[in-house]
């Protein structure tokens, strides 16, 4: 890959994720009044949401270049 194609391609991860937390967050008064929960509940099943899509992040970041030193070829494409 090409050096000057990280940036770009770290700054929209970053954004994306951001974008995402925050959609989640909006959303809370109208998961608290859909499922008629308290705010702590809520908060809670949204923590575990985020600490659980930061996790797939992770080992998605990690699991390709594992399987790539294993001598796998993983490729989105």
């Amino acid at each position: 890959m090409r050096p000057e194609a990280i940036l770009p391609i770290v700054g929209a991860g970053v954004f994306m994720s951001t974008l995402d937390s925050s959609m989640v967050n909006v959303a809370l008064p109208t998961l608290m009044r859909d499922f008629g929960s308290s705010l702590a509940m809520t908060q809670w099943v949204v923590l575990v949401y985020l600490l659980t899509i930061t996790g797939l992040l992770l080992f998605w970041g990690i699991f390709p270049p594992a399987m790539a030193r294993a001598g796998y070829t993983v490729s989105a494409w």
